[in-house]
């Protein structure tokens, strides 16, 4: 399987995920089962996305990221997101 294919295969994983998780709102169940069904789906969405940013950033770019922090941090500190220059001392600021 191709490095891309596997990035690809990923964030569908990832998507999916996300949509399931969107869901919860319109689920008819008591209060409390609704906290847990979406305290779950929001862990497991989190987990999917950040191994896929992961995964992309390992075979797309060659960076190693082992943490979600990390993965998150690793495209604004290489200016992989909107093509904007950001440095360490503005991560503290909003985007």
């Amino acid at each position: 399987m191709a490095c891309g294919e596997r990035v690809l295969k990923k964030l569908d994983q990832a998507r999916r995920a996300f949509e399931k998780l969107k869901a919860v709102p319109d689920l008819r169940v008591e209060r409390e089962i609704l906290y847990e069904i979406s305290a779950k789906r929001f862990e497991y969405t989190y987990e999917v996305l950040w191994k896929a940013v992961r995964l992309f950033l390992l075979e797309e770019k060659g960076l190693e990221c082992n943490s979600p922090m990390d993965c998150f941090k690793a495209p604004l500190l290489n200016t992989y997101l909107s093509g904007s220059r950001r440095s360490v001392k503005d991560l503290s600021e909003p985007l």
